[in-house]
């Protein structure tokens, strides 16, 4: 099952890997964090839950809106993304789509949404964080197989201090059973060379970053 997740961050209503938003919205549970009810509105998207401690969007923004609002305190824990992530995994989701969840004033926000993938990713689900230009997933112990007709450049962190026997094939610069450190940005700016693309960690989590929101998302294989 799906969840779609929209945030305050930038977003110009662009779909991710050759799909349209409202195809990838439809059937699944949309969840509308704070002020991320606004780009449900202007893109004319049904949501099925509003949550977040409104500091953003404000009460007036949503009195007598037909929606079940979630309510959350200020002064909290979580962020209101992390909180809808949440809501997404009690519902049984294992997809996530975060849109606006990037960008904007608060660069901070979209390293907060990371570990929101981080969470994700270590209880087995998919999850994409898409920003206007480019998505980023995360892996753990796990792989990703792209499409060959994939383009533009492709960059491959590790979040974790080691992560052991990763292999990165079909792409410009190749590695076979190496050792990525969270201290070292060695496989930053790669590129696609219209070969399927295939990028596996034996035992780490890796943050993947590709540039293009039209490429077909990657077949996620588990180890």
């Amino acid at each position: 099952m799906r969840c779609c997740i929209f945030g305050a961050g930038d977003y110009d209503g662009r779909g991710v890997g050759g799909m349209s938003l409202h195809s990838i919205v439809e059937n699944s549970l949309v969840i509308a964090a704070d002020a991320g009810y606004e780009h449900v509105v202007r893109y004319a998207v049904r949501a099925d839950i509003l949550l977040g401690d409104f500091d953003s969007l404000g009460d007036g923004a949503i009195s007598g809106k037909n929606i079940r609002i979630i309510r959350h305190p200020v002064e909290k824990d979580d962020t209101d993304t992390a909180l809808a992530a949440e809501e997404g995994i009690r519902a049984g989701c294992d997809e996530f789509f975060i849109f606006g969840g990037t960008g904007g004033n608060r660069p901070d926000h979209t390293v907060a949404n990371i570990q929101v993938l981080v969470s994700l990713a270590e209880r087995g689900a998919a999850a994409y964080l898409i920003g206007n230009t480019g998505v980023f997933t995360v892996i753990k112990d796990s792989r990703l197989v792209f499409d060959p007709a994939c383009s533009g450049g492709i960059s491959v962190f590790s979040l974790s201090p080691r992560s052991e026997h990763t292999v990165v094939k079909g792409l410009y610069y190749s590695a076979d059973d190496v050792t990525l450190t969270n201290d070292r940005a060695l496989g930053v700016s790669n590129r696609f060379i219209s070969a399927s693309a295939d990028i596996s960690v034996g035992s780490g989590t890796l943050l993947v970053f590709w540039s293009n929101t039209v490429n077909p998302l990657p077949l996620r294989i588990a180890p």
